[in-house]
């Protein structure tokens, strides 16, 4: 099985980033990711419904749309270092309506993580991981009426853009964290 997910995400790899660095790493951790993911994902009591294009979508209630999650924000935290504003300070107070959603997720998660832990249950965990990846998602797609990005994190003000750096640091942190309590890859990039 495992054989027939990584050639299945080589070809979903190939599609989606035809430029990637590094392709067979990518599509074993999204193959794992997928194969793993769709096991944990589903209450213990219930019988598992698995199936290729769904375990493989990078469009929700899969591995690797939670994977892609964390590889975003991992990217522009490298941006970031690159542009030398990783360690601007952060200042909460310039913080939009856009923030307070993907906040208010990150707060459950060592809730979720006991809870998890304690009912022995992982698909709770799990759809921790496709709420929190599904709130990141709206905010970096979030769009102003005109139609322009609402959150820009390395071109806002240096206070918004440190508060922002740190929302993404944690988005990243937690998703990873969580894929990982689940034997889940977080590849950096996807």
């Amino acid at each position: 099985m495992l054989d027939e997910a990584h050639r299945r995400a080589r070809a979903v790899v190939a599609e989606k980033n035809p430029e990637h660095p590094d392709p067979e790493s990518a599509a074993e951790q999204v193959g794992i990711g997928a194969v793993r993911f769709a096991m944990v994902k589903t209450e213990p009591r219930r019988q598992i419904d698995f199936r290729w294009e769904q375990a493989l979508s990078f469009d929700g209630d899969s591995g690797p749309y939670v994977q892609y999650a964390h590889a975003r924000a991992a990217s522009i935290l490298r941006r970031a270092e690159e542009a030398g504003v990783l360690a601007d300070e952060p200042d909460f107070a310039q913080a939009t309506e856009y923030e307070r959603p993907v906040a208010r997720v990150l707060l459950d998660f060592p809730d979720v993580v006991a809870a998890a832990a304690a009912q022995r249950t992982p698909h709770v965990l799990a759809q921790y991981l496709l709420d929190l990846a599904a709130a990141w998602n709206a905010y970096y797609n979030a769009r102003h009426p005109d139609g322009s990005p609402a959150t820009p994190v390395l071109q806002a003000p240096p206070g918004l853009r440190g508060a922002r750096l740190a929302l993404v640091r944690q988005v990243r942190d937690v998703l990873r964290t969580g894929l990982e309590l689940l034997g889940v890859p977080a590849p950096e990039v996807m």
